[in-house]
């Protein structure tokens, strides 16, 4: 079995191809990455393409700053991208170009397409897009006059394809609905899941099921999560004298791209710690309340962690402190690594778990991301199972308005069908 998985990043972004058995045992993985760089040479951009091994493509490099040197720098800019996918396909399927047959250009379609309903390029293929047929036919015109122009044997397949059948590339057909959330029954799986997992130990056990229950029992998004540092909790006390805890979500110059509050003041250099605006909630910053029982077990993930780090001589990488004085360090980090909890690392072994425990994941086009999904249960829960009013439950989804948290009202069939039950059966009492 042949999986396909598109990797992002940051602003890159790769493909890993893994190889199964029959009984889904791994058997060996392999990264196709080429690197497309545009460099500034006499006041004009040469663009390269590297292949895996980091040597640029002697004929892309000419054929586009050469052979079409002459055409608009937007279009020299599209045709390096659409040679990239070309040459990644190459990568993936471990073929060269000039030995292209005609199935090979079907599976390339499916390629571009991003989806795979009929295996005939993998049994799993997990891509971020799909392309349309306008921009597939745009790529095809690039890759024939570039075949051409290489004097490849396999130009006279690439000439005579005719386009996209779509009876043959319907993803419809096949593509089995992914829910958009993540109910509360699957949730107490993947709890369950994680801590009967006997490849991690304690900590990174405390971890995962930290950061899972911050976003689905209280609405984080991944980003929001992997950026709280010690010093975002405040003690807060109820009329009643109880203790709970204050959650800031808010961020910081120090964050990396894993790290980023959504509608929260964004660090760019323009403003400081000590600014007014940033001090503004719902602007600068936003808040959640946690019970002490969840904080403490917070803490706890921490100070287990950090004594571990400082056993093996290691150094936390601090987070900025808000008075510019203090010492902060971030809640999540890697396992070798001081460093931020990479998001990468935490997708992988989510994928991994839904998979094992029949999540659904999207099979073609990732469209309900991993991680949102559990934010969209906390909000599914609120309304379906609290039956929170839409206007009370933004409160504490952080939406603005009504509106907002509209696209997260997605129930199930299961779910529509328990409820007209429940009007059924309520209109009975009125004969």
């Amino acid at each position: 079995m042949l999986e396909i998985e598109e990797i992002k990043k940051g602003t890159s972004r790769y493909y890993k191809v893994s190889t199964y058995s029959k009984d889904n045992r791994l058997i060996s993985t392999r990264i196709v990455n080429y690197i497309l760089k545009n460099i500034p040479y006499n006041k004009i951009k040469c663009y390269i393409l590297f292949d895996n091994e980091g040597n640029c493509i002697e004929n892309v490099f000419k054929f586009i700053n050469m052979y079409k040197v002459s055409i608009a720098e937007t279009s020299k800019e599209k045709y390096a991208l659409y040679l990239r996918y070309l040459y990644e396909f190459s990568g993936i399927i471990d073929k060269d170009i000039s030995k292209f047959q005609r199935n090979d250009i079907d599976k390339f379609v499916v390629f571009l397409s991003g989806y795979d309903p009929n295996s005939s390029l993998a049994d799993s293929f997990y891509t971020y897009s799909n392309k349309s047929e306008e921009t597939i036919a745009a790529i095809f015109n690039v890759v024939k006059e570039y075949v051409d122009y290489c004097g490849y044997a396999s130009s006279r397949y690439f000439n005579n394809f005719r386009g996209i059948k779509k009876r043959a590339y319907s993803k419809s057909k096949n593509n089995v609905i992914c829910p958009k959330f993540i109910s509360a029954r699957e949730m107490s799986l993947i709890l369950n899941y994680i801590d009967s997992d006997d490849s991690l130990d304690k900590e990174t056990k405390m971890k995962y099921s930290l950061i899972f229950k911050l976003m689905s029992n209280k609405g984080l998004r991944i980003g929001e999560a992997l950026g709280i540092t010690i010093e975002d909790f405040e003690e807060v006390y109820s009329n009643e004298g109880d203790l709970y805890y204050k959650l800031y979500i808010r961020n910081r110059m120090s964050d990396n791209a894993d790290q980023r509050a959504k509608r929260c003041l964004t660090m760019d250099g323009q403003y400081s710690y000590n600014a007014p605006i940033y001090h503004r909630l719902d602007i600068g910053y936003q808040q959640v309340f946690l019970s002490e029982e969840f904080h403490n077990d917070i803490i706890e993930y921490f100070d287990t962690m950090s004594a571990r780090f400082k056993r093996e001589n290691k150094t936390l990488s601090k987070a900025d402190a808000i008075d510019g004085v203090s010492e902060n360090w971030y809640i999540f980090y890697n396992k070798k690594k001081p460093t931020p909890l990479s998001k990468d690392i935490l997708y992988n072994y989510t994928r991994e778990m839904f998979k094992n425990l029949n999540i659904h994941i999207d099979k073609y086009v990732r469209t309900n991301n991993l991680f949102h999904r559990f934010r969209h249960g906390f909000c599914m829960y609120l309304l379906y199972v609290e039956n929170i009013p839409p206007l009370q439950a933004c409160k504490l989804t952080r939406h603005r308005n009504a509106e907002g948290l509209a696209i997260y009202n997605n129930p199930t069939e299961d779910m529509l069908a328990e409820l007209m039950m429940q009007v059924e059966e309520g209109t009975e009492l009125y004969g």
